[in-house]
């Protein structure tokens, strides 16, 4: 799970909402405010599938005002033991549809934003833009460095080097001119540097932390790994 953005400002409960929270609403350290801060949430989920589904339910059912799913793939009887967002009579529909109607009918004052796509190296950063938790419930480790790496990305490359290849929305610091290009980066933001191989970004790593940025981490591997473990259709050098 990546948070993007800060904490979303409250939004007011109707009638109805208080109701329905009230059990949340009587928590000394939940109260109101954190019932309408929740309401102003925005979760996208990837995966509407067994890990996806509880996730699903319990979020809407919480109250989260805001609930996007991703997801490509139908309704199949063998999911159903596990999959518990969806039941026998959704069999051969698409699990967005099925999600759809379950959450509808869990809780009407959740808004559902559905997606109908596969993750991909392509469409991430498009997909992943403007919410404010991403929660991964894909069940492949490609998607899953997908949902992770569009959430955060450094490219510390030479120009050369990112001609041939870069990962799509990276921000591109050669390593000897970071120092001087600390400002072009957010202090508080999650980060992932990559080179070629990982030394280079390795060594950005090292100097980024000294420099007070806490939430740096280092892609082992570079984008080389990236282009035989994640994306095959990266060019390789």
């Amino acid at each position: 799970m990546t948070s993007r953005t800060s904490a979303p400002s409250a939004l007011p409960l109707s009638h109805a909402e208080l109701i329905r929270y009230s059990r949340h609403l009587v928590l000394p350290a939940f109260g109101v405010e954190g019932q309408e801060r929740l309401k102003a949430g925005r979760v996208l989920i990837v995966g509407a599938g067994g890990l996806g589904s509880p996730a699903a339910l319990y979020l809407a059912a919480a109250g989260v005002g805001t609930l996007g799913l991703v997801d490509w793939d139908v309704v199949d009887r063998s999911n159903l033991q596990r999959q518990v967002l969806h039941g026998t009579e959704m069999v051969g529909r698409a699990k967005l549809d099925s999600a759809r109607a379950r959450i509808a009918d869990l809780n009407p004052h959740v808004h559902l934003e559905t997606i109908s796509a596969r993750l991909t190296s392509a469409n991430a950063l498009e997909i992943l833009t403007g919410w404010d938790v991403v929660l991964d419930g894909s069940d492949n480790f490609p998607t899953r460095y997908l949902v992770n790496d569009a959430c955060v990305l450094l490219d510390v490359r030479e120009p050369f080097e990112w001609e041939i290849a870069h990962l799509a929305g990276a921000r591109h610091i050669p390593l000897g001119q970071l120092p001087a290009r600390l400002s072009e980066l957010e202090g508080h933001a999650d980060i992932v540097v990559y080179c070629h191989h990982g030394t280079r970004s390795a060594r950005a790593v090292e100097f980024l932390r000294a420099a007070g940025y806490s939430k740096v981490r280092n892609l082992t591997g570079g984008i080389d790994a990236w282009a035989t473990q994640v994306d095959a259709e990266t060019p390789r050098y």
